[in-house]
């Protein structure tokens, strides 16, 4: 009995993702986008089902022994039972590749190699300090780090933190960084720009510093003391940064970070020395003032006797950059 009412549920889930994929071409402005994806999906459901019918029948009349062949045939039945999971739920909830719409992931392979091979820009005019990107905001890296932010897939998190790496790590070694720093002697702390209150209450979690927690634990393999310390926190409130100009800018986020309550002691230390870490640059306003909160946070709160100590920001890292500014 129980054995007919498992076949009567697969049948009821094998034929609601048909509708589904159905529903997909049809209701979607992007149909004929679509078509060779959901082709290609119901291949490989079909495949499955026709797997699922010679195991069935392998277990009825194939086996003397139940027993005998109980091992090999759960071994079967879980990796069958594995894939067929995925690719019901991708015909169900049908994932593309946002960079080439190939179906099947959130970043394809081909995609994904392409974000991992981006290789560490410099700029030195956006910040006024050195800031090393980890590729321009285009193309599979652009929509990686765009759907990302909006919240398309957190298994984004390791390949942008894999490109933030190789950022932080050019800074660390590049030229004009200090020897102790370069071999690995002296660490470093990540400082990265705090999610704005807005974004925190949207989002819900802390996109950026979950790529720079990954980002700190590769450097770390490596033989870089890269640690993340949350010294930064939102002052106020701010506008959406899209579609402002530079000037506007600049006075959207001026004044609106602060050195959190409790860390004006660590800031004022000097050691280890500072890389500012952001998601995405356009003018470079909000990482110049994380750079002044931290510079004169470190001169606040009491700090009469020490006046003028402060972090040594080495400069600043970040996964991506507009074409807005051309780096030198």
């Amino acid at each position: 009995m129980s054995s007919w009412v498992s076949a009567m549920i697969l049948t009821l889930i094998v034929v609601f993702g048909w509708w589904c994929a159905d529903a997909d071409v049809d209701m979607t402005p992007l149909g004929e986008r679509h078509e060779a994806s959901i082709a290609r999906r119901r291949v490989v459901l079909s495949q499955n089902i026709t797997v699922a019918i010679h195991i069935r029948r392998a277990r009825l009349g194939g086996c003397a022994s139940r027993r005998a062949c109980s091992p090999a045939m759960v071994g079967v039945l879980g990796q069958f039972t594995a894939q067929f999971g995925r690719d019901l739920l991708d015909v169900v909830a049908p994932r593309d590749c946002l960079s080439c719409s190939a179906p099947g992931r959130t970043l394809c392979a081909r995609c994904t190699a392409v974000v991992l091979a981006s290789r560490p820009l410099v700029d030195h005019r956006r910040v006024g300090r050195p800031m090393l990107m980890g590729g321009w905001l285009e193309g599979a890296l652009g929509a990686a780090v765009r759907g990302y932010k909006s919240g398309a897939g957190r298994g984004l998190a390791r390949p942008l933190s894999v490109v933030l790496a190789a950022a932080i790590e050019e800074l660390l070694v590049g030229e004009g960084s200090p020897p102790d720093i370069a071999s690995g002697e002296l660490g470093c702390r990540l400082v990265a720009v705090p999610p704005s209150l807005r974004a925190r209450w949207t989002r819900g979690d802390d996109v950026l510093g979950n790529v720079v927690d990954l980002a700190g634990a590769a450097l770390r393999r490596r033989g870089f003391a890269a640690d993340r310390v949350r010294w930064l926190e939102p002052a106020r409130l701010v506008r959406d940064q899209r579609g402002l100009g530079a000037r506007s800018r600049r006075l959207n986020v001026e004044g609106s970070l602060r050195v959190r309550p409790g860390a004006h002691g660590a800031v004022r230390a000097g050691n280890p020395p500072v890389i500012v870490v952001d998601d995405v640059v356009t003018t470079g306003a909000t990482l110049r003032e994380a750079i002044r909160a931290l510079t004169q946070g470190a001169q606040g709160a009491g700090a009469g006797s020490v006046a003028g100590c402060g972090p040594i920001i080495l400069g600043a890292a970040v996964i991506a950059a507009t074409r807005d500014h051309h780096p030198h």
